[in-house]
């Protein structure tokens, strides 16, 4: 699987008569933006025409291209929710909580916890109403990706 080669293919560029290109640097758009090319090239460049493209030609293209589809990696809950303490508030949060029970302990006195306890809790609540909105934002987006199935 690693010596897989990528899936490339041939088309017409205005620049150059025919050039193989991999799919990735045919829809890279540091080399080639087909939003601000010709209409007339954009359609030569991808072997196409107005009219779309013939049922063999749509066979060919799924069988070197595969099912035009997103790609989609699901990551766990609980590294979404430590993903949300990983953000230069959250730093500056926790740098004042250690400094809160470091400055603290001085002169032989016990620490004193509650702006500790105070600051961790800001934070946690910080994550968690975090956490939950993009949960809600994500499943709201898989159900709309859902009925567009």
């Amino acid at each position: 699987m690693a010596d897989e080669q990528p899936k490339s293919t041939y088309v017409i560029l205005p620049e150059n008569p025919i050039k193989n290109l991999t799919v990735a640097e045919m829809y890279d758009k540091e080399k080639y933006d087909l939003s601000t090319m010709e209409e007339g090239d954009v359609f030569t460049m991808l072997n196409a025409t107005r009219n779309g493209l013939t049922e063999q030609e749509v066979n060919e293209r799924f069988q070197k291209f595969g099912h035009n589809r997103l790609e989609h990696k699901e990551t766990s809950a609980i590294m979404q929710f430590l993903l949300f303490m990983w953000n230069p508030l959250s730093w500056v949060m926790e740098a004042a909580a250690i400094v809160a029970i470091v400055a603290s302990n001085g002169g032989g006195q016990p620490p004193d916890w509650e702006d500790f306890v105070g600051i961790i809790l800001l934070l946690l609540a910080n994550s968690i109403i975090g956490f939950v909105e993009q949960r809600n934002a994500g499943n709201a987006v898989k159900a709309l990706m859902a009925s567009l199935a």
